[in-house]
């Protein structure tokens, strides 16, 4: 069983807490997420806060943190701006575990140093066109030579890209049967190229950037993977990954709940403050408890040991629930504030557009609950499930909530979903029915997850003729709307024929 143990915090987690905090409460966002841009020397000085070495060790002029200290500053930053939290995430959670996991890495010590100092910011490039974020589906090839590797191919939607002064570069490796592996690829070598940089609906201060190699030299002591292991290294830096999204959505939730309850304390309608009204009240008390519940899924999947499947899935669970709640609570609280939450420079509006790539970021919603689903209906790994609900003493919820969905596989893609939910959802039960004081969180997911049961059953229903519907539509629309024009990356439209 896993002990129900608060989280202890250092001296230096509080240091580094409260200087990033300094720092970002007097920069200007507002007019940062106008131009695009971060203002300047604010890098410079969140490096010097430590904010890039967050895990790095203090031989490496890292803070040293624990994950759950981390996730506590990166919380902190997305209060302000997820832009920051989001290149905090990026350089201390996606590219350089990489780094530090790497055996044969030569200079290994001098280039975590410049990484934890922030001197040397490093990008992590998985994604591309027709593969998304899976590794399996990747087309960037490394070819290798007498020297090491070449590699060719293209990385979209890479945060920090034009930035990085390294890129975590993944490609499938010809002579180990196309098996994925990790290289250290230095921006300043012949044949890589900043191709484009992705306007973004929100996350404005940072940069997504298209990344080119043609060709690019990579020696074998910058092979991050050892032979063809790349999968479980994108995995590893994944799943913290999702920890520290899930922990940016709780900065996002705690902010927008935080302006919306001062709001309706000051607003009068005719002689009666808004938050006397007991439709306000349930709104807002309803997002304190998904906040609540947040705090406790994410510190409970920071303390999962990581080499446990139990540790892969909560910070699944984590990262669904925290990036939707997010969501919930952030277009819930626009809508509170009426018209002034449409105004940005009440911050819940653009706190709305950066919490939407959330539900996106190191997997969609939809995606990682459809794995969830898999892997509690495949014989091959529902034991792994079992057990693991077992190690946080819900091996009841196992037993009578997840066996309902348990033989409803007759459609099942179209239930998977919300299949997934259910396991979420009874997994986040488990975890805040440990604390005693959480009985109202409880309740309050226990109601969500009979909502989702009803869903289980009514997926599936009438779904033979959509096929059909789909196309009639997109006929009806191409003659009416006009149909868009799509550039060669159908990334952009171009016009309308």
């Amino acid at each position: 069983m896993i002990a129900n143990e608060k989280a202890k915090t250092s001296s230096d987690f509080e240091q580094v807490r409260e200087d990033v905090i300094g720092i970002l409460a007097g920069s200007d966002f507002l007019s940062a997420d106008e131009v695009r841009i971060l203002p300047p020397g604010l890098l410079d000085s969140l490096a010097k806060a430590k904010a890039f070495g967050l895990c790095g060790t203090k031989e490496h002029g890292g803070a040293e943190l624990a994950i759950s200290e981390a996730n506590a500053v990166i919380t902190a930053a997305a209060t302000f701006d997820a832009s920051v939290a989001s290149a905090m995430v990026i350089h201390n959670f996606l590219s350089t575990p990489c780094l530090e996991n790497a055996v044969d890495l030569i200079g290994k010590d001098e280039i975590l140093r410049r990484t934890a100092s922030g001197e040397a910011l490093c990008a992590f490039a998985l994604t591309e066109h027709g593969a998304g974020s899976a590794p399996r589906y990747i087309s960037a090839t490394a070819v290798k030579t007498e020297t090491g590797y070449r590699i060719n191919g293209t990385k979209i939607w890479i945060g920090l890209g034009a930035w990085a002064e390294n890129v975590v570069c993944f490609a499938k490796v010809p002579d180990q049967g196309n098996r994925v592996s990790a290289f250290l690829v230095d921006t300043k070598s012949p044949g890589f190229s900043v191709q484009h940089e992705h306007k973004t609906m929100g996350l404005r201060g940072i940069v997504q950037n298209t990344l080119k190699f043609e060709d690019v030299e990579v020696p074998f002591d910058r092979c991050l993977s050892g032979h063809g292991n790349g999968y479980n290294v994108a995995k590893n830096s994944m799943n913290k990954g999702r920890l520290g999204v899930a922990a940016m959505s709780l900065g996002v939730a705690l902010r927008a709940t935080q302006v919306v309850s001062l709001y309706v304390s000051q607003r009068k309608i005719g002689t009666q403050f808004l938050v006397g009204n007991p439709f306000v009240q349930k709104q807002i008390g309803d997002m304190v408890q998904r906040i609540e519940c947040m705090k406790k899924i994410l510190r409970f999947a920071e303390a999962a040991p990581q080499d446990a499947p139990l540790a892969e899935y909560m910070a699944t669970v984590a990262k669904v629930i925290c990036s939707e709640w997010a969501n919930e609570i952030a277009n819930e609280a626009l809508q509170l504030l009426g018209g002034r939450g449409y105004e940005e420079d009440v911050l819940v509006g653009r706190m709305y557009r950066d919490a939407r790539i959330m539900k996106i970021f190191e997997g969609p919603t939809e995606v990682l609950l459809a794995h969830l689903d898999r892997i509690f209906s495949s014989k091959a790994t529902s034991v792994s499930m079992e057990v693991a609900f077992g190690q946080i003493d819900a091996a009841d919820l196992y037993a009578k909530t997840l066996v309902k969905v348990r033989g409803d596989h007759a459609n099942g893609a179209d239930r998977e979903v919300y299949r997934g939910w259910a396991i979420a959802l009874s997994f986040a039960i488990g975890v805040c029915r440990r604390d005693e004081a959480a009985k109202g969180t409880v309740d309050y997911l226990s109601r969500r997850l009979a909502l989702i049961l009803d869903k289980v059953e009514e997926q599936g229903r009438g779904g033979e003729h959509l096929p059909q519907l789909i196309e009639d539509f997109l006929a009806s629309a191409n003659g009416s709307i006009r149909k868009p024009n799509f550039d060669q990356t159908f990334m952009s439209v171009k016009g309308f024929v």
